[in-house]
């Protein structure tokens, strides 16, 4: 323990050095980007280690919904400025649905 009762960092000072195509490199890289892992020297111990590494999965189906969900609420904003309430309602139940057609794709069933 150090003086602010802090245990000391591990010092990583052995090496493993070995060669790669450009093309290995860059799919490293890219593997390592999507994950939590801070650096790919992080991500290639855990993977050469056998360890969990989170990765981060995009959900594309969430990111059209999300899309649609924006421009739907900023012509919610307009309606409300025009007094439009039927087309605040066609909005509302635009928005319903979408919201319906998520919930049946991530239903177990």
């Amino acid at each position: 323990m150090s003086k602010d009762n802090t245990p000391p960092k591990k010092v990583k000072d052995l090496r493993l050095n070995i060669r790669l195509s450009p093309q290995e490199w860059d799919k490293i890289h890219r593997l390592a980007a999507n994950t939590t892992c801070r650096s790919v020297s992080e991500y290639a111990r855990k993977v050469l280690a056998k360890q969990p590494v989170t990765v981060f999965y995009r959900n594309q189906s969430f990111d059209i919904f999300e899309e649609h969900m924006t421009r739907l609420l900023a012509q919610l904003d307009t309606f409300s400025d025009n007094n439009d309430q039927p087309g605040f309602l066609r909005t509302v139940e635009v928005i319903k649905f979408l919201i319906e057609k998520i919930a049946d794709k991530c239903d177990p069933k």
